[in-house]
């Protein structure tokens, strides 16, 4: 007996495996593995043409590298994954968008606030300052829920990757990190418009 392997697909972990002598189990397919630097456009028919030289009715065909049939086998697995990741990016780039557009409102709406501020002889970077520290909070405030839903979600797609954690630490603190910049910089626009209005036409706005 040998370790277990996975010959049939890589989803399937724990299929036995066992030597069985050649010339004993009357095997009509023989499988040929070959390493080393060579061109791979030509071994097959440099393997045919060593085979044939010893018997030149042993038939050789199926000819293939490791890498392509890894490729072939992970073809449907990697159709679905690209498809997930489409709609990951779209979602990605919807949820940016929302989150901009939602906090970009609500600092535009206090524009009124912002002016009787100035009036009142607030610093211009007092508060850019207040205003990115209430955004900040509700951008982390928000990613924390966001990650802990994305944490229950991503134990669905465990089934769908092969050496690779659903749970992907690099990944969920790069799309935290890329909604909070966005969050940011959806305080940072609309606070920076706002101050360079008068105070004046800042008291009047409605």
């Amino acid at each position: 007996m040998i370790a277990n392997a996975r010959t049939e697909s890589l989803a399937d972990a724990n299929v036995p495996q066992i030597y069985l002598n050649l010339y004993q189990t009357g095997g009509q397919r023989l499988t040929v593995f070959l390493r080393g630097h060579l061109d791979t456009a030509a071994i097959a028919d440099e393997v045919r043409e060593q085979i044939q030289a010893v018997d030149p009715t042993l038939p050789v065909f199926g000819g293939e590298t490791l890498d392509g049939i890894l490729s072939g086998s992970l073809a449907e697995r990697r159709f679905s994954m690209e498809l997930v990741a489409l709609f990951a990016v779209t979602a990605l780039l919807l949820a940016g968008l929302g989150i901009y557009g939602v906090i970009s409102y609500s600092v535009s709406e206090r524009t009124h606030e912002i002016g009787i501020r100035m009036a009142l002889g607030a610093r211009r970077t007092d508060i850019l300052r207040m205003v990115l520290r209430q955004g900040l909070r509700l951008a982390i405030a928000g990613a924390a829920v966001g990650l802990i839903f994305a944490l229950m979600v991503a134990q669905l797609m465990a089934g769908l990757l092969y050496s690779v954690r659903p749970t992907d630490p690099v990944t969920f603190a790069g799309v935290a990190l890329l909604l909070v910049g966005v969050a940011l910089l959806a305080c940072y626009v609309p606070a920076r418009r706002a101050l360079r209005v008068d105070p004046q036409v800042a008291l009047r706005h409605e």
